[in-house]
């Protein structure tokens, strides 16, 4: 295992899958939560040490074997609609109560999505969510449309807030999970109610991956931006699953229910992106760039798709969610967050926390801490409560005045 030992045994992995459950919304920030919230996070690190590594991934085994799927894609549906309904309409008013809280919300999202990323690689991870297929479909969806309504320059250069950010790289996460979706499933229903082909066309023309600065290329690559060298690769990650989902739906065979209404002008000018070095390093898409250049010729084939005998399916889970109150959801929240409950909470996450994430965990699998105002890289931590990070004594300052209301409580905590 390239020196490193499991994060996790067999027996402890299994204990742990074991406790996985699915929470309702007003659990949120409860003690219940942060159990699931922490063992989560546990079973993250070793799905990703297991795919980085190449060993035996039990982790995910175990969660296909003992039925845990669903109950992972419920918490993120949970999560992704609390996010959207209580935390973005009233991030700042939230943020002032309570900072602590928005930031392990926003965590458990990223957590979830980025097991998701290990999880949808495998066939048999993919037949275990078939009742929530569509219920996932709409938060994969709806993070990939919040990537055409962006600039990527608005991220490299650290102007976004921290919310904007998270969304940022939750959507760069679903390019990824979209496209093992349309790859493993055999099941193209479920994909009916969304028009696939035209997403895809927008982000390949918006290109969020991609920004210049100064005259130099930059990527978005491995969550964080990366300066293209001359030379350097002609497609980065990004965009080759992009491209991929595309294959995945025009070169699959029968799939012609998924082009009804599709924008054939709009596949048409994608051709201009497909150059020779992207074709050397993903050949499949020559046959892409033929297959747009005669779209006309499928065009009646394509109108005619839809089966009188194909139903679309519909979400079964998501109308739940949906269907809450989130005015008063909220309301309890500014109640939870001044009430000793959540003290006491964010001392069970605090301690936890330093159980997981030791040197010895995390060497393997994660980057160094983010910046409490910008989400980048952050070498420096508040000197006085040892619990905040930053990139630099310019965001240090700037978030003082927020920041100074719970330094002392987070010292307090740590004693």
């Amino acid at each position: 295992m390239s020196g490193f030992d499991s994060i996790l045994t067999l027996g402890e992995s299994e204990h742990l899958v074991g406790q996985i459950k699915s929470f309702k919304v007003e659990k949120i920030g409860s003690e219940q939560w942060v159990k699931q919230h922490l063992l989560c996070n546990k079973l993250n690190l070793q799905l990703h040490q297991s795919a980085m590594t190449h060993c035996d991934e039990f982790v995910k085994d175990h969660i296909v074997v003992m039925d845990k799927a669903t109950d992972i894609i419920k918490q993120l549906i949970v999560t992704h609609f609390f996010r959207k309904n209580v935390i973005m309409p009233y991030y700042d008013e939230i943020n002032g109560i309570n900072s602590n809280f928005t930031y392990f919300l926003l965590y458990h999202e990223t957590v979830l999505v980025n097991m998701l990323e290990v999880l949808v690689f495998h066939d048999d991870f993919i037949e275990s969510i078939d009742e929530n297929m569509v219920d996932l479909l709409e938060v994969v969806y709806s993070s990939l449309v919040y990537l055409t309504q962006v600039k990527g320059k608005k991220y490299y250069l650290k102007q976004a807030t921290p919310i904007e950010n998270h969304c940022f790289k939750t959507g760069m996460s679903m390019v990824t999970i979209m496209r093992f979706l349309l790859n493993n499933t055999k099941k193209f229903s479920r994909f009916l109610k969304y028009n696939i082909p035209d997403l895809m066309s927008e982000l390949l023309e918006k290109q969020p991956w991609k920004i210049v600065n100064e005259k130099k290329l930059f990527v978005y690559e491995n969550h964080q931006w990366t300066q293209l060298q001359p030379g350097g690769p002609a497609l980065n990650s990004i965009e080759a699953n992009v491209w991929i989902s595309l294959i995945c739906i025009f070169l699959s065979q029968n799939n012609f229910e998924l082009l009804s209404n599709v924008n054939i002008a709009a596949l048409e000018s994608l051709t201009r992106f497909i150059s020779e070095p992207k074709v050397d390093m993903l050949p499949m898409l020559g046959d892409l760039r033929n297959m747009f250049g005669g779209l006309k010729s499928y065009e009646q084939q394509m109108n005619n798709s839809r089966s009188a005998f194909m139903v679309e399916e519909m979400p079964s889970f998501l109308p739940v969610v949906e269907g809450c109150n989130w005015d008063e959801v909220k309301m309890n929240l500014a109640t939870f967050l001044n009430s000793p409950e959540f003290l006491h909470v964010f001392q069970l996450l605090s301690k936890d926390f330093s159980e997981i994430f030791t040197d010895e965990n995390t060497q393997p699998v994660l980057q160094q801490p983010k910046c409490a105002v910008c989400s980048e890289d952050a070498p420096y931590r508040c000197q006085k409560c040892k619990q905040i990070w930053y990139c630099g004594v310019d965001c240090q300052r700037s978030d003082w005045k927020r920041h100074k209301k719970e330094c002392r409580r987070l010292r307090i905590l740590a004693e």
